[in-house]
């Protein structure tokens, strides 16, 4: 009781995130949109991906003209059968330094959507991304 009571918020925080988590079956090629916390199970690849966090949101707002269009960028992860889990990093562009897709074994990752648009108050549960696994 006394270690519960010393992480007091940090524990009820980490359990109402692991209960946010859903599982949800998917098909190569089909897109899926995740929450933070979300896997997509691919049953017949024994693989699963899950999205973590939005690491950076520098887009541009909806009603401002930027000189440049931002990027969102998430992190996400991936394993298959007993593998360890390996992270990836997808980005909104391919423009220097970022990535919309990444490669995990005979699979490519793709970043399709970040939603909703950036407002610069956006939170980490506010968050939707689209990705799409397909066989490489």
């Amino acid at each position: 009781m006394g270690m519960l009571r010393r992480l007091g918020p940090w524990c009820l925080l980490l359990l109402a995130g692991c209960a946010s988590a859903s599982f949800t079956s998917s098909t190569l090629g089909e897109r899926a949109v995740f929450r933070v916390g979300d896997i997509a199970e691919f049953r017949a690849e024994d693989l699963r991906v899950g999205f973590t966090a939005v690491r950076e949101d520098s887009r541009c707002p909806p009603d401002v003209v930027c000189f440049w269009e931002g990027a969102a960028t998430v992190v996400a992860w991936a394993e298959k059968d007993s593998l360890p889990r390996q992270e990836v990093v997808l980005s909104t562009t391919d423009r220097t330094g970022h990535s919309k897709r990444a490669d995990y074994l005979g699979y490519q990752i793709e970043l399709l959507d970040v939603a909703p648009p950036n407002s610069g108050s956006v939170q980490q549960s506010d968050y939707r991304v689209t990705l799409v696994v397909r066989a490489k």
